[in-house]
């Protein structure tokens, strides 16, 4: 049983299952969620792996970042943070990777 599953059983039936019942059935009785689970690392992420993702340095995400040309930059301390799901949003729109300029 997959660790996500037991989290939906868990929240699903409060009761824990009684010792001696059957525990074949119990992944049939999972309720499938809409939302994967995402852990906060997942859901967050840093300006490196933004970097990594959109093929750029990690100055350059600064520097789009305080011009307002990414979306979903929030700050942890004195770090920034980006939202995974606006960044995947971002670039299905087709505006993630900037062209490549030969000078």
């Amino acid at each position: 049983m997959m660790a996500c599953e037991a989290l939906v059983l868990r929240r699903s039936n409060p009761m824990p299952p009684a010792p001696d019942a059957d525990l074949s059935s119990i992944s049939s009785q999972a309720v499938e969620t809409s939302a994967p689970a995402w852990t906060p690392a997942q859901i967050a992420l840093t300006v490196g792996q933004v970097a990594t993702l959109l093929g750029m340095t990690p100055k350059a995400v600064y520097h789009r970042a305080e011009r307002g040309q990414l979306p979903g930059v929030f700050r942890v301390g004195r770090s920034l943070r980006f939202r995974r799901a606006d960044l995947i949003r971002f670039m299905a729109e087709g505006r993630g990777l900037s062209p490549t300029r030969s000078r």
